[in-house]
């Protein structure tokens, strides 16, 4: 699922917290308004298994984008050696 969808389930809950704010129904519909626009959230972050580093590598040049996965190697090689 996509961070459409976590839109959407967030509308949802919100729309269910909206009527009922008390009692076990507001705490899960308060629970899953919160889950959901996390998740959501965190799919647009720009790592390449994410949907949003497929957004983020059609809306930079396309040299950059070439480039990018080049640069990710080499950040996480140092970054894997730095430690030792």
């Amino acid at each position: 699922a996509g961070p459409g969808i976590n839109l959407a389930f967030a509308l949802a809950f919100l729309t269910l917290f909206a009527v009922v704010p008390f009692g076990f129904l507001g705490l899960v519909a308060q629970f899953g308004f919160q889950l959901n626009v996390g998740l959501g959230s965190f799919n647009m972050l720009p790592v390449p298994p994410l949907d949003g580093s497929k957004i983020f590598r059609k809306s930079i040049p396309i040299a950059f984008a070439i480039a990018l996965p080049l640069w990710g190697m080499f950040l996480g090689l140092v970054l894997g050696i730095l430690p030792f």
